[in-house]
């Protein structure tokens, strides 16, 4: 329905009586959490026509719960880093596993990795995905590959969980 030029056209002008659900949900999860975005600087990594491009554009409206900043990236971006390195709040939609990395993200921002991706098979043959919708605030500017001998990595090592919605 998105796909339609008259729809795309309405959604980036803001005129759309509709959202497209992921996109919706991602603006949905920042507010009910409680993330500023009115001025936030907002990167957006990916520029599909499910999730990049409409996020975009939906948080740029001068609306509420909106009126961000948005820089658009995707894997052909020059320097990632760069952009990242200065968002508030970063939105990974790439289509790549580990394409960002905790030293690609500034102190304090809150990351939403909107991942669906193949990233292997079991022994049985059975496809494991990398699928999730995680809202996440950097706790740490950077990270070391390795611990330390006897303890292994974990996610509370880059990240502190935002609290959210039971719905999420």
């Amino acid at each position: 329905m998105f796909f339609i030029p008259s729809m795309s056209a309405r959604l980036m002008t803001g005129d759309a009586d509709l959202l497209p659900c992921t996109p919706a949900g991602i603006q949905q999860l920042l507010i009910r959490s409680g993330v500023k975005i009115d001025g936030a600087e907002v990167v957006v990594v990916g520029r599909s026509n499910i999730v990049g491009k409409p996020i975009a554009n939906i948080l740029l409206q001068k609306n509420k719960g909106a009126n961000a900043t948005v820089t658009l990236c995707h894997t052909h971006t020059l320097d990632v880093a760069f952009h990242t390195r200065y968002a508030d709040i970063l939105i990974v939609a790439a289509g790549r596993p580990k394409y960002i990395t905790a030293d690609m993200v500034k102190e304090g921002a809150v990351v939403i990795d909107v991942g669906v991706n193949q990233i292997g098979t079991s022994k049985s043959g059975k496809t494991h995905s990398g699928r999730r919708c995680r809202l996440r605030k950097c706790k740490r500017k950077s990270f070391n590959d390795h611990p330390g001998a006897g303890r292994r990595r974990t996610d509370d090592d880059y990240y502190v969980d935002v609290k959210y919605p039971e719905s999420c």
